[in-house]
């Protein structure tokens, strides 16, 4: 049953997108988080508040889309505010000299009838290396107040804080060096 329900919205969401549709974020129903372990087993999370993200959907299956995400690095939050000015320090993001997290997709390629693997560059600090996120498409629905007929994705991938010069004297006992990161994102046709 449940797979009927998938192809079902699969076979609506093909039949209300056409190729070649440019989508925006629908800023205030997004949400990007990350988490991190602390000391093993505890685990910090946090969430990019500050975002903006264009998506040119290609074909009306999604696959091949292109992705622009872009996270504003000074607005990061993890309800603490010591920890965030930290964040903001040279010790990890060095948001003066490095205001945003960047991510270019270079594939989009269908797993199976709702997932997607999302392939490209993604850059923090200065350092740009090819990153893999898991991408489902979740279903499409129309806002009640807005009238906007809205797309919803959801994301998850992870990457190393390491490879990007993120805390780097901060051992991984302390601060884990796996950088979870989950989205919900809801996307509209660009005005």
């Amino acid at each position: 049953m449940k797979k009927d329900i998938l192809f079902n919205t699969a076979a609506t969401f093909t039949n209300s997108l056409k190729a070649q549709e440019k989508l925006e974020a629908d800023i205030p129903h997004c949400r990007v988080e990350f988490s991190v372990s602390f000391l093993t087993f505890a685990k910090q999370t946090g969430v990019f508040p500050d975002i903006s993200i264009s998506f040119d959907q290609i074909n009306p299956d999604f696959s091949d889309s292109k992705v622009l995400f872009t996270a504003d690095v000074k607005t990061l939050n993890m309800n603490h505010p010591e920890r965030n000015d930290h964040l903001q320090s040279e010790n990890f993001f060095n948001s003066t000299k490095y205001p945003f997290i960047k991510f270019e997709n270079k594939s989009f390629d269908k797993v199976d009838i709702n997932r997607f693997l999302m392939i490209g560059d993604l850059t923090i600090k200065g350092v740009t290396l090819s990153s893999a996120f898991n991408v489902t498409w979740a279903g499409e629905t129309t806002d009640p107040i807005t009238k906007e007929h809205l797309y919803i994705f959801n994301l998850n991938g992870t990457f190393k804080r390491l490879d990007f010069g993120v805390g780097t004297d901060f051992p991984e006992l302390a601060i884990g060096n796996d950088i979870n990161l989950d989205a919900s994102i809801v996307l509209k046709k660009l005005n």
